[in-house]
């Protein structure tokens, strides 16, 4: 991954080539705006109790709080783990129209107060492409904006917009500069992640990098494999000593590439797990399509354009159907295993686990 040029402005790039992180920082960032929206209103909620004029707005308050709850406590859910930049938009919609309700419907002999911290704060909040949080700012002040002026006094509603567009204005300089700087802090941990977790040899991710993987999927951050592929370069101490490290290294690099190719499809994460032995984790896959990944493998490395002779490769597999095991470092023994007996058998081929319990 090369370095992104931050400095031209080119979020566009940015966001495509670094969709993966960011969206894993907002991950992080969306549970704790759906905490901190729900405290803050079980706040108003409770001094609504002890004063008459909270007390008109007991309801609205009671709907936001429980939004914000049932975001937080369903922030493993697949689908908000997928789209955690929706959840955040959710809560500012929900948070908007109850400060819009409260300002404008129950309260309208007045300016609008609670809102313009609302505007001020939303370009800040999370990170996201920036036409999109300030086309969305925007849109949350014209909507203020024009009910203002349709049930208010005309003169608070002038206030309002000219209190909303100093709001504005502020809320998208300071959100600018601060997505600026998160972006730099991402590129910058990016290309960290790339020395630190990427082969150099083969440009797959390495041990260290499975390793995190295994402990995000135990903490659900991210959701487990439906398989697992284990393969090993048949002879290869062999190669390499007959035609030395410089063309090991080549084999293991056009190797690398091989099985970098098939990443593309977003279902297979490949590693190298040590040596000439590597390691695929597949998603939303049965067992027929992680049998189709392995024999690929298996196929098109015999095509490899690589020197001196051609190489093969032994494969186990494994389909991760039992729900019953927790821990996904079982499934990788169980392919581990698998790989073992194709070494067994003559190597050059590829074996099921579960055609050995049988």
């Amino acid at each position: 991954m090369g370095k992104i040029k931050i400095r031209e402005f080119n979020y566009n790039q940015f966001f495509k080539e670094n969709a993966e992180i960011i969206r894993l920082y907002n991950n992080v960032i969306y549970p704790k705006i759906a905490c901190i929206g729900a405290l803050t209103t079980t706040i108003a909620l409770i001094g609504s109790f002890f004063n008459d004029y909270m007390a008109r707005s007991r309801a609205p308050y009671v709907v936001i709080c429980v939004f914000c709850l049932i975001l937080y406590f369903t922030r493993k859910a697949k689908f908000w783990r997928m789209h955690p930049v929706l959840c955040d938009y959710l809560v500012f919609a929900q948070i908007f129209f109850m400060l819009m309700y409260m300002g404008v419907v129950l309260f309208r002999n007045g300016t609008g107060a609670s809102i313009l911290i609302l505007l001020s704060i939303f370009p800040v909040a999370f990170v996201d492409k920036p036409q999109n949080l300030f086309m969305a700012e925007m849109g949350m002040y014209l909507i203020h904006t024009i009910t203002s002026f349709l049930i208010k006094d005309f003169v608070y509603a002038s206030l309002d917009m000219i209190n909303g567009l100093i709001a504005v204005i502020a809320g998208c300089i300071f959100g600018f500069f601060i997505l600026n700087s998160r972006l730099h802090a991402l590129n910058y941990r990016t290309l960290l992640s790339v020395e630190r977790e990427i082969d150099v040899l083969t440009t797959l991710y390495n041990r260290r990098k499975m390793t995190e993987e295994l402990e995000s999927f135990k903490r659900g951050f991210t959701p487990e494999p439906s398989g697992v592929i284990m393969m090993d370069i048949d002879l290869f101490k062999s190669y390499n000593d007959t035609y030395g490290h410089v063309a090991g290294d080549t084999c293991l690099n056009t190797f690398g590439q091989m099985l970098k190719s098939m990443e593309h499809e977003g279902k297979i994460k490949l590693y190298r797990y040590g040596g000439e032995e590597f390691i695929a984790f597949v998603w939303d896959a049965n067992k027929e399509e992680v049998y189709k990944y392995a024999e690929q493998m298996h196929v098109q490395t015999k095509a490899l354009p690589v020197e001196h002779r051609s190489i093969t490769i032994s494969v186990g597999y494994v389909h991760c159907a039992d729900k019953q095991v927790k821990n996904f470092e079982t499934w990788i023994q169980r392919a581990d295993q698998a790989l073992y007996i194709a070494k067994g058998r003559g190597r050059d081929c590829v074996v099921d686990y579960d055609a050995i319990e049988e």
